[in-house]
């Protein structure tokens, strides 16, 4: 697994308690990656950041495995993803010290090149905008960020369902095909006790926004879904409009502020 960091961490800092869990847990690929028990897969532990840090990354990690092995708590492999933006685009260079010799690994620890372009845009996408393990690792700004983008992406599925509406029409929009669509599917695979919880909060969130001026009435939420009638274009176009104009960040604190508490799926 890749876990992305703007920089490197310390071993005494608090987000290496997630690095510590990520070692352990990826020591049982069947647990990481949901092979089977039998299975000969290894699964590793990546940690991407700016490549002047690779090296106090790689550092961590091996202090970190170090601990768990003396507590005689099993440790996964590990490396650092560097990544720059130099030379007229994004390169990546990957490092897991521990590889045998002859692992297909080996081919792509290089340097390498993503992509072109500039300074501003030639970053990394960060395709999985929230995941409810990772909040007590992030600092106020990383979540802040993380869930005005996951806010973002769920309003603009629900913009597509009531885009694609042939009106007259009374429209579902469904909070779990939202936010499978604002992670990239990844939602499927959390295990938590308040998902149904936050799947609610979704649906509320795109009624409360719906339900106003014109659209006043017309919109109802159930449990974890919302239904709106359009009698016409006109109201088509209303409430695309206030999906658009939706305050992503007063929506994000109402979905994100409580951290979801995570369980193993046995």
């Amino acid at each position: 697994m890749i876990e992305c960091k703007a920089h490197s961490f310390s071993p005494d800092s608090s987000t290496a308690n997630q690095g510590r869990k990520l070692l352990a847990t990826c020591s049982a690929p069947s647990a990481a990656v949901g092979v089977s028990a039998d299975s000969s897969a290894n699964a590793f532990v990546i940690y991407a950041v700016p490549s002047e840090d690779a090296s106090q990354q790689l550092a961590t990690l091996d202090k970190l495995t170090q601990e768990l092995v003396e507590m005689e708590i099993p440790s996964s492999k590990f490396g650092v993803l560097g990544l720059s933006i130099e030379d007229g685009g994004l390169w990546a260079e990957l490092d897991i010290p521990s590889l045998e010799e002859g692992s297909d690994l080996k081919i792509i620890c290089k340097r390498s090149w993503i992509t072109d372009g500039g300074d501003q845009d030639a970053r990394p996408i960060y395709l999985v905008p929230y995941d409810p393990t990772a909040a007590d690792n992030q600092i106020p700004q990383e979540r802040e960020y993380c869930g005005r983008q996951l806010t973002q992406r769920i309003l603009t599925y629900a913009m597509s369902v009531v885009g694609r509406a042939e009106v007259p029409d009374s429209i579902r929009i469904m909070a779990n095909d939202a936010l499978k669509s604002a992670t990239f599917d990844i939602s499927d695979r959390w295990q938590a006790k308040e998902l149904d919880k936050f799947r609610s909060r979704i649906a509320q969130e795109i009624g409360s926004a719906l339900n106003r001026g014109e659209l006043k009435g017309k919109v109802d939420v159930r449990n974890t879904f919302v239904e709106v009638t359009l009698a016409s274009l006109d109201e088509q176009k209303i409430a695309l409009a206030l999906l658009d104009k939706s305050q992503d960040g007063y929506i994000a604190n109402q979905l994100t502020g409580d951290q979801m508490q995570v369980v193993d799926e046995g």
